[in-house]
């Protein structure tokens, strides 16, 4: 989880950029559309990785915690994982 919370940290940064270089636009700058291009290449490597790993943890992980009778305490655990 904190892999996933460090990409959607980079994305943000990133993002960030683009609206700093967006608003040289409006100043009469040129727009680099690679930098777009990048972003839009990171989003939607994350949105790849967040979908994978939110099938595995619904396909494999949440299956076994059941099958093997996890606590109640633990399975909340681990949804409190997600929330944050």
């Amino acid at each position: 989880h904190q892999c996933l919370k460090s990409e959607i940290e980079t994305l943000n940064s990133s993002i960030e950029l683009v609206i700093r270089e967006y608003e040289n636009v409006r100043n009469g700058k040129d727009f680099e559309i690679q930098l777009f291009s990048s972003v839009l290449r990171q989003f939607e490597f994350l949105f790849i990785i967040y979908h994978s790993h939110s099938k595995a943890e619904d396909d494999v992980i949440l299956p076994a915690v059941r099958a093997r009778g996890l606590s109640v305490d633990a399975h909340d655990e681990f949804d409190s994982q997600h929330v944050k």
